[in-house]
């Protein structure tokens, strides 16, 4: 099955050259006018991947992100032609998997999607970065205190309760689980979960903030900060089969 990708962008031109260049190399791909169009298609299941303009007439491409981020971890390429890195910062705080500037060349749209499509495959397999040979097997439920991890279901509940995590977030949590009382560097966690790209101590310091608000862990409890080299899990999980 080819993987699916919606293309939301006001440029009927852009649209056309777009959409028909990801056609032309494998891609099943489906292309919108407006964020209102795109949403309305959304009701019965997202692609494997969305990429929108950021700037539309009715609603803009952080809107329709906010939107998807409420129910699914999809991944969301956004582009933009405005030279502004507050709409960047923005987009990548609201969980923004990628940002190119327009007018971007197809080939460099297309391996950005192909980066998005290895790291679904690998979110679908627990983290292969270095563990004992004897957890190299998965996925698993973790538990920690009040918090329990699902990796095949990727679902995290604590106290009971469902709580949604945004993509990056999660592939954090992955990380430190399965690195139990180890000082992860800020160098560390960036390359495992923003592998290829240059990403600032900001974005890993924002989504490390959503992590703690999601396991109510504003005292460190759980995640301590190691000032000067990185962050470490604490609690030992216990860890049983998914």
């Amino acid at each position: 099955m080819r993987p699916t990708i919606h293309l939301v962008d006001d440029d009927s031109a852009l649209r056309e050259y777009l959409g028909g260049y990801l056609r032309d190399v494998g891609f099943d791909v489906r292309t919108f006018p407006s964020v209102a169009s795109f949403r309305a298609a959304s009701a019965s299941g997202l692609p494997d991947i969305v990429i929108t303009d950021l700037l539309m007439p009715d609603e803009d491409g952080l809107a329709l992100l906010s939107w998807v981020r409420n129910f699914s971890n999809v991944p969301v390429i956004m582009l933009t032609s405005q030279d502004d890195s507050s709409d960047r910062v923005v987009g990548l705080e609201l969980g923004a998997d990628d940002y190119l500037a327009k007018p971007c060349q197809p080939r460099e749209l297309l391996a950005c999607v192909r980066t998005q499509l290895r790291r679904l495959k690998a979110m679908a397999a627990p983290l292969t970065a270095p563990v004992p040979a004897a957890a190299a097997e998965g996925p698993f439920r973790w538990t920690v205190a009040q918090h329990v991890f699902d990796e095949r279901s990727l679902e995290l509940r604590v106290n009971g309760e469902r709580v949604e995590l945004a993509r990056k977030p999660l592939e954090l949590l992955m990380v430190f689980l399965r690195h139990p009382g180890e000082v992860l560097t800020k160098e560390k966690l960036i390359e495992t979960v923003w592998p290829g790209r240059i990403v600032s101590d900001a974005s890993l310091t924002n989504a490390m903030s959503r992590l703690r608000a999601a396991l109510q862990d504003e005292q460190q409890a759980l995640i301590k900060v190691v000032y000067g080299y990185g962050y470490r899990l604490e609690v030992k999980p216990e860890r049983g089969a998914a």
